[in-house]
């Protein structure tokens, strides 16, 4: 790796040049040849729209990010670069609202299609219309995105949509760049990080795609929440992630038996000072949770949050940022970038989230409410995580922390290591969560739980119930019940 400096000076003469990858985006890159890794996200908009108006504000979303309009190439030494390809516009898919698939599904398909990182774009759109109500998928290549930018480039499109401008966005330095690590050898090895148990075991790739399961606050039961988390010298995430853990040793022998680490995204971008630009900006934090742990939920919830400052200290970013580096400078294969993974990142649930949302703007003269979900393929299995965000009751739904709506978990490892189908907290497992709320004395109007999967009944054809079939808890007259159900990244 002596030569890295003229290799990469070397690629910077190529035709359309953007910036070789980071350490982070290269062992992406790799492990997305291994199948589909991508993620998904999805808008939801009550008010008339045209399609035309869609296909126009993706193009001008396009042309503000630069990571939008690439492919990944190899230069004479093998180093990854990005190269920005003209004319190649980000495909989009227009589904029938009323007669095709629920949007469910379609965020399932498009999770379940892997990208091909030399062909430009690295996304592609879906548009699931009626002539009232669209919802807008998003998926995306790991490399150029992540949560955070996603969200953004989606308030960005809205705000477009309801005739509004946009700034362009700059190329962003690769994220260990950011944080002061350099490109190079470390004159001296790294300590050894602190053991986080076993490494995750891989299924293999699907057969089929993944199941999105999802459930609901609504927002007096958010309130609450957020009320008591803060009486309790903790956060809305860490009430999250002890209820999950709680939850899920309920139904599962495993995490009875076992150590349950639960991986927290954490925004490095905060750290950074690099906006909402389109790159693969974030860390993970682990904490895990041992079988002899017999805390309540509250004081649960506060060791998630007390072990995060450490996570996300600038101290113990650079440290991964090194590790990153150093493994890939060493030389890294597909395979080498799945072990890494599997050893760095082990975990039995992620809870992410991605903040606030800043959708501003109206469809024309009509009300409109937009809701915000996502989905991520993870390194075991598949995850749901939606989030949303109306600005008209943006007080009822301002959490003053990360804005979380869904939550799902991974089925037991002994399932995973059998390759038997995921078996993850969903459906009526997901409603433990209200439970255990409701037993903190937040009952005033607790979660509401819809199935879109049809458990135990057949789905119906309509993929956007008709208001009248709704039964999400009531709002103003003007606005549909949120779509997505709540739960990352």
């Amino acid at each position: 790796m002596s030569d890295l400096r003229s290799r990469a000076t070397a690629t910077a003469s190529i035709p359309g040049f953007v910036r070789n990858l980071g350490a982070f985006e290269e062992i992406y890159w790799l492990y997305n040849q291994l199948g589909a890794h991508g993620f998904t996200y999805a808008l939801e908009v009550d008010g008339p729209t045209m399609v035309a108006d869609w296909r126009s504000a993706l193009d001008v979303l396009q042309r503000s990010q630069p990571f939008f309009s690439v492919r990944i190439e190899q230069n004479n030494g093998g180093v990854p670069f990005f190269r920005h390809v003209g004319g190649a516009p980000i495909p989009l898919r227009v589904v029938d609202g009323m007669s095709g698939p629920s949007w469910q599904e379609e965020m399932a398909r498009e999770i379940f299609t892997p990208f091909a990182g030399d062909v430009a774009p690295l996304l592609r759109a879906t548009l699931i219309h009626e002539a009232n109500r669209a919802v807008f998928i998003l998926a995306a290549h790991h490399t150029i995105s992540d949560g955070v930018s996603m969200a953004a480039a989606l308030c960005d499109m809205f705000r477009v949509l309801a005739g509004g401008t946009i700034e362009p966005h700059p190329v962003i330095p690769p994220m260990e760049e950011s944080l002061g690590v350099p490109r190079a050898q470390l004159g001296e090895r790294l300590d050894a990080p602190p053991q986080s148990g076993p490494p995750l075991v891989y299924r293999g790739p699907d057969k089929n795609p993944p199941r999105i399961e999802t459930l609901k606050f609504d927002a007096a039961l958010t309130r609450q929440l957020v009320a008591r988390a803060r009486s309790e010298n903790t956060t809305v995430h860490g009430a999250l992630c002890s209820a999950v853990v709680r939850a899920g040793r309920m139904f599962s022998q495993a995490w009875r038996q076992k150590p349950v680490r639960v991986l927290s995204n954490i925004n490095v971008r905060r750290d950074t000072g690099v906006g909402n630009s389109s790159g693969l900006y974030f860390a993970a934090g682990i904490t895990p949770v041992g079988p002899e742990n017999t805390e309540e939920f509250w004081p649960l919830a506060r060791r998630f949050t007390d072990a995060l400052p450490a996570q996300r200290s600038r101290r113990a970013l650079q440290f991964a940022a090194k590790a990153m580096t150093q493994t890939v400078l060493q030389g890294l294969d597909v395979k080498g970038a799945q072990q890494f993974l599997a050893q760095g990142m082990p975990f039995e649930v992620i809870i992410s989230n991605i903040g606030r949302l800043n959708f501003d703007g109206r469809l024309g003269r009509s009300a409109s409410s937009i809701r915000l979900g996502h989905v991520v393929d993870d390194w075991v299995r598949r995850r749901a995580d939606c989030r949303r965000r109306n600005p008209e009751r943006a007080v009822a739904h301002d959490l003053h922390q990360p804005n979380v709506d869904t939550i799902a978990a991974p089925g037991d490892r002994a399932t995973a290591q059998r390759g038997v189908p995921y078996g993850g907290v969903g459906c009526s497992r997901l409603n433990r969560l209200r439970t255990l709320l409701q037993r903190l004395g937040m009952n005033a109007s607790p979660l509401v739980w819809r199935d879109p999967d049809g458990i135990g009944r057949r789905r119906p054809k309509s993929r956007i119930p008709p208001r009248s079939q709704s039964r999400s808890h009531p709002v103003s007259p003007q606005l549909r019940p949120n779509a997505f159900v709540s739960p990352n990244r």
